[in-house]
């Protein structure tokens, strides 16, 4: 028996998009196929499969944020971060993702964080070739552009994150 989304459905007569029509027909609402027995979950369904990853990185950040002191620092860094940009810290509760605004994903891992700034909250970290600046509570990445010929100092981008 295969259970799905949230380990709640176990067969398509358990299922909320499970529907009766006239004249004996059975179907799921969600790709309008029909439900030949009810009692077991059709090989079609469109439900995730429990444990799905994105409940398991839900689970991770639900309970680094319950209990912070219990998984470390680290954890309760990125669980704060993960709030606030209103994303999933990884199963392995090491990393998450920042996505930007222009589609764009940059990958945040405890061993890329290089700085932390307490005021204003700022997470310095190297991803790849490129430095970067997470300011969580606005909600900004700054990228660092290298100096070209003739500057001085390197320059920051200054990307909106999509939360």
């Amino acid at each position: 028996m295969s259970n799905k989304i949230l380990d709640r459905i176990t067969s398509c007569g358990e299922c909320p998009h499970y529907v009766y029509y006239s004249g004996g027909v059975h179907n799921c609402r969600l790709v309008d196929e029909a439900v030949r027995d009810k009692s077991r979950v059709a090989p079609f369904c469109p439900l995730a499969d429990y444990p799905s990853r994105v409940i398991a990185d839900m689970e991770t950040t639900i309970a680094g944020l319950r209990e912070p002191l219990t998984y470390g620092f680290g954890l309760a860094l990125l669980t704060y971060v993960a709030a606030k940009l209103k994303v999933n810290v990884h199963t392995r509760g090491s990393s998450l993702v920042v996505p930007l605004k222009d589609g764009r994903k940059v990958g945040l891992g405890l061993d890329y964080i290089t700085a932390i700034r307490v005021y204003p909250f700022e997470i310095s970290f190297n991803h790849g070739e490129h430095s970067y600046k997470l300011l969580p509570d606005v909600g900004q990445l700054r990228e660092s552009v290298p100096p070209k010929e003739g500057q001085e100092e390197e320059l920051w981008l200054h990307h909106d994150v999509a939360c």
